[in-house]
């Protein structure tokens, strides 16, 4: 397999003020499986198309295996891309889809019933190989789509939002496929994903974008432990880190009825904790509290989701079970401070190293 290396990549178009890609650097090492997540319109699939070859960066360079891909053409770069819309020629036969990459290199033809058949193994479509697109399902077609680029042995995969066609269900079931047969291949893979658990569940490493920008680079724990930005927090984690701005004077940083202690921070600044780190109930010791009333309850079986208005600043918990009060109660939460984190309080939102204790 081989390294991947983005530079200073930008991407402008004549119809956006703003550029769709800029000053984009990520390195992605030989064998890692490297996912690229964030919402809709941050840049992640014009980076993907750019390593593809799909689409020319006006500034920039990217380097495969140690070569630039600079005036490349896409057949020439080894990479081998899956589409979320799979794009399987409609007229052809499953045998025949999986041979057309063989086929365009000249590869001899008992070669290529070899790999096509083992590969069809390898994903479990063996019994379909005579069948037509439309004869198949969403799942059938994406292993068809993916069967399509292992057949070429590319030192690059790269797989654009693979899965967004499928129901939860197969979502699911094709993830734990796609994570177990790409590092079966120690294959180098860069995965395009809006959907935080594909990122958190597949990635070796996480790279977070928003508006064209990279927001972090780091281990799925280092990312959900220790967010960068206030929009990293946000946007890993179901539900979301509870946000909530805060004022800080007199030792003391205030939301809502949430007061907690710091020797020092900005007059205005955000603070967060994720649901699952907020309890309800009397606080022990050196643990942080607050009053507040229960607004709405999700019961989901495995855990309660219990919506808090502590004083005006809105708190989500994750509860175990079943056993949560009952909306209108009046209650009190509680939270270890050292789960509690700060960022900034503009657009920005950077993560600041303020210490927090309780009251």
């Amino acid at each position: 397999m081989a390294r991947v290396e983005i530079a200073n990549l930008t991407r402008r178009y004549q119809d956006h003020p703003t550029p769709a890609l800029s000053n984009l650097t990520l390195s992605v090492a030989s064998g890692e499986f490297m996912v690229v997540v964030g919402p809709s319109g941050c840049g992640k699939s014009t980076a993907l198309r750019l390593v593809a070859g799909l689409d020319e960066p006006d500034e920039g360079t990217i380097d495969v295996d140690g070569r630039s891909m600079r005036a490349v053409p896409p057949q020439d770069r080894d990479v081998a891309m899956v589409f979320q819309g799979y794009a399987l020629y409609p007229h052809m036969r499953v045998r025949e889809i999986l041979a057309f990459p063989l086929k365009m290199r000249k590869t001899p033809t008992a070669d290529r019933a070899r790999i096509v058949s083992e590969t069809a193994g390898m994903l479990g479509i063996g019994a379909l190989l005579d069948r037509r697109p439309a004869e198949l399902s969403g799942g059938e077609r994406q292993r068809v789509a993916m069967g399509r680029a292992l057949v070429r042995r590319p030192k690059v995969f790269l797989f654009d939002e693979p899965l967004s066609n499928l129901d939860a269900a197969l979502r699911a079931e094709i993830r734990v496929e796609i994570g177990s047969l790409v590092r079966r291949l120690g294959a180098t893979t860069l995965y395009v994903t809006h959907d935080h658990v594909e990122a958190m569940t597949l990635g070796h490493r996480i790279a977070v974008m928003r508006k064209g920008t990279l927001e972090q680079v780091g281990t799925p724990r280092e990312v959900y432990e220790k967010p960068a930005t206030a929009f990293v927090a946000t946007f890993l984690g179901s539900p979301s880190m509870n946000l909530s701005d805060a004022t800080f004077s007199a030792s003391e940083v205030v939301a809502g009825t949430v007061r907690l202690r710091a020797t020092a921070a900005p007059a205005a600044l955000k603070i967060g904790v994720r649901p699952e780190h907020i309890r309800i109930g009397e606080a022990p010791a050196g643990m942080a509290s607050a009053n507040a009333t229960v607004t709405a309850v999700e019961p989901l079986g495995a855990e309660t989701h219990v919506h808090l208005d502590a004083g005006g600043a809105v708190l989500r918990a994750r509860l175990p079970g079943f056993d949560a009060p009952s909306r209108g109660d009046d209650v009190q939460l509680w939270f270890d401070p050292a789960q509690v984190h700060a960022f900034a309080s503009d657009d920005r939102g950077e993560r600041l190293d303020v210490k927090l204790e309780a009251m």
